[in-house]
Parts: C-alpha cells; structure tokens; sequence
C-alpha cells in the first residue's frame, strides 16, 4: 500500500495596508452574509449528499440480504424425514427451522379412506387398532390414472376433471395430526390419462400428425398418458406436489415415474424422443425438479424387483438429488435380496420399505434391516 504524501504548507505574511479599519455596520453585514452563504452551502451538500447516501445504503442493505438468501447449505441423503417451519421477519429474510423426525412403522391407507371424513377417521381407528407402535400414515392424493382426492386449488386439476376428492388438505392433515400421527403424501406421478385431456400438450403426440397418441386402439380402452417430456406436464406436477409441501405433509413420495410400455411401433409413431437411449435422463429431471420446488424430503417409490433387475429408468443415484426411495416389495421373501442390491448400488440412500400386509411380520423386519431403513409401510 502506497502511503500518502504530507501536504506541503505555505506561509503567507499578512501585509498591512493603510486602509484595514472596517466600521462596525459593515463587520455586522459581512458577518450576516458569511453565515448566509454557509447555511447555504450545508442545504445545498445536504441535499446533494442524501440520496447518495440512502442508494448507498440500500445498496449495502441489497448486497447484505442477498448473501444471507444464497447462503444454503445442502446435505446429502438423509435418515431421517423434515418439517420445515418458515417465518418471515420485517427485513423480508426466511428463517428455516428444522424439525427431525424419525420414521418407524407406518400404514399406506387405500383410496376409499378419502371418500369423506368418516371414512378417513374410520381408517385411522382400524390401522391404529392393528398396528399400536403406528407412527405415520401414507395419503394416495393422486393416484394411478391421473385423479386426485382431495380439493386442490391447482387449475388445471379443476379442467381436466381430475378433482375426484371432497376433502381439503386442511381437513385430512389435522385429521392425522389429530390422531398423534405423521401425514405422508403419496402422489402418482405419470399413469395419468386425464391431464392430457385439460391439455393436449401434456400428452405424447404422433409426430407425423400431431394427433393423440394412446396407449392401445380407442376400442380396446386406449388412454393417454402425461408426457414428463411436456412443460405442461413438468409444470402441473410442481403445482400439486409444491401444494401438498406448503400444506403440512411430512414427507412426498412419487410413484409411477416411468414410460408406458412402448411396442416397437408406439416408438416409431412418438418419434425422436422417446427412441433415444438416454430418454430415461427426463424422469430424473422430473424428480429433481419436483424435489428442489418443495421444502419436504420428496422420496422416489420404485418396485423392489425392477430396481434390482435395473430397469427403472428414473433411478439414476449418481444424478439424483432427492431424499431417498421407498422400495415397493411384493413379498417380505424378497427382504434380503433386496438388501443385497442396497448394500451394493444404495448403501447411503434413506430407504423405506412397502410391504403388503399378508407378508408383513414386524419380528421379521426388525431382525433383518440395517439402520439404513429409516421406516417401513405396510399396505393391503
């Protein structure tokens, strides 16, 4: 660093003349008019000075906040499932706050306990009659075939004639909470022939014509299905899952993150897209997507048999950035098969596990998980 130089000084003799006697009216005038002239010169510095200040300040303000907002620490996959709690301050900053609960033993509920509340509560009495040490309940709000149970405020949801619930989240939420339990969403993802009826867009498409494509002839029951290559597809998705997030779920999980079963020639009428051999990077994207729009852990759930066989598409550990997969099992028989493929392909990945209920033995699990499984859910 460069130091600065001392200011040189001059001296200068004051010179007398003849003429250096002021009368008094005059050294009063003088004296007025140098304060005059100061005060102008303070307003006039002053005004100048102020919005320097004040773009100064907000720009030190701006730089301050935008630091503190990028400041996120991200965290690998984790054991344990997050409440977020958001407040907000006067200076306009989030706070996140943390909540970490552990996940035991849990029961996926079926479609018709959201018929209504009574059906709901009724649901509850009977999983917690069954099963006493019962610590979350998992919620279908959208199924397989694209309806969603519950009243959600997603537009497309409404035009599309997906809305099939008349409970709100509010009601079914504080219905779990209510019975000491955590909600958990389940949300299918891509099974869904009535979305692409709100929108066409949001379904595959025939290239060479641009019509509807479906997945068989319209006499044998063909249907459309969402197209994760579609924005309106990515974007309704975000909209739903961000929706059941901000309402209180403790957890997503996605199910029916895949293509429907091309033939050779649905690949050759679909086109480009889906003839490619990476197509499968899309339905990562989509999971990521989802999960970096949402506040909760968001959980892949995949059948147990192809992901040990390795044909789901989606299930790319290296690229994805969830919070674990909840692994769908048929049978408890395949338990240590199943545990086999982990050790060796998701040994660090939070991992809950699906079971039906005629092959449930909690004994069993308990004897045979390693502390890798944060839960288990069983279904009928």
């Amino acid at each position: 660093m460069r130091l600065k130089k001392e200011p040189k000084v001059h001296r200068y003799e004051k010179r007398r003349k003849g003429r250096d006697i002021v009368g008094p009216g005059r050294t009063l005038l003088s004296i007025c008019f140098t304060f005059v002239v100061a005060g102008a010169i303070g307003v006039l510095g002053y005004s100048i000075a102020k919005p320097i200040l004040q773009f100064s300040s907000k720009d030190s303000e701006t730089e301050t906040l935008s630091v503190a907002e990028t400041n996120v620490i991200t965290t690998p996959p984790v054991t344990t499932s997050s409440t977020t709690i958001t407040t907000t301050t006067a200076a306009t900053t989030e706070i996140e706050e943390v909540v970490t609960i552990a996940l035991r033993l849990g029961v996926r509920l079926d479609s018709e306990a959201l018929n209504d509340l009574e059906s709901l509560q009724n649901a509850i009495t009977a999983a917690k009659e069954a099963q006493p040490d019962l610590s979350f309940l998992v919620l279908p709000l959208k199924i397989e075939g694209g309806a969603v149970l519950y009243q959600t405020d997603v537009e497309l949801a409404k035009n599309c004639g997906a809305v099939q619930g008349s409970l709100t989240l509010d009601e079914i939420i504080s219905t779990v909470k209510q019975a000491e339990l955590i909600p958990i969403a389940e949300c299918s993802l891509l099974n869904d022939c009535l979305l692409p009826d709100g929108d066409a867009s949001a379904g595959y498409v025939i290239a060479s014509s641009g019509s509807r494509w479906l997945d068989n002839s319209p006499e044998n029951g063909g249907l459309p299905w969402a197209n994760p290559f579609s924005d309106v597809t990515v974007t309704y998705l975000t909209d739903l899952t961000t929706e059941l997030a901000v309402a209180g779920f403790s957890q997503i999980w996605c199910c029916d993150v895949n293509f429907p079963s091309f033939r050779s020639s649905d690949l050759e009428l679909i086109g480009e897209t889906v003839q490619d051999e990476n197509c499968g990077e899309v339905l990562t994207e989509l999971l990521n997507t989802l999960a970096n729009a949402v506040n909760v852990p968001l959980m892949f759930e995949a059948d147990g048999n192809a992901l040990i066989d390795g044909t789901v598409e989606a299930f790319r550990p290296e690229e994805l950035e969830l919070s674990g997969i909840v692994l769908d099992l048929d049978a408890s028989s395949m338990l240590e098969k199943l545990m086999d493929w982990k050790e060796a392909n998701a040994s660090d990945w939070n991992t809950v596990l699906l079971l039906p209920s005629d092959s449930f033995s909690k004994e069993m699990i308990e004897t045979e998980i390693d502390e890798t499984i944060s839960g288990w859910a069983i279904y009928e």
